[in-house]
């Protein structure tokens, strides 16, 4: 049996987390349009005939820790799509002015 290390280069590496991250992304998208599919329509407030539509969010948030270095991103979707926007670096924790 052969054992070797694996060492990615940093795009490599950062496309491989893309995918995986989407994967997650789109399982939790179609557990929300499930639930949505299984909800039944309720009143908005009592003696209201009007009824509250159930919807998805606009997108799914998501943190990425690489490192030190904290990231921020959205999921959407677009029909059967879905779509990884480009990540927001918003912090470190490398210093202290970086975690605040």
């Amino acid at each position: 049996m052969m054992h070797w290390l694996e060492d990615p280069s940093a795009s490599a590496l950062k496309l491989r987390n893309a995918m995986q991250i989407g994967v997650w992304h789109l399982a939790q998208w179609r557990l929300l349009e499930s639930l949505i599919g299984e909800k039944k329509p309720r009143p908005v407030a009592p003696g209201n005939h009007s009824v509250s539509p159930v919807i998805l969010p606009d997108f799914l948030p998501a943190l990425i820790v690489r490192g030190q270095e904290w990231y921020f991103l959205t999921i959407t979707r677009a029909g059967r799509k879905t779509i990884l926007w480009q990540e927001i670096h918003f912090g470190t924790t490398r210093d202290i002015v970086g975690v605040y």
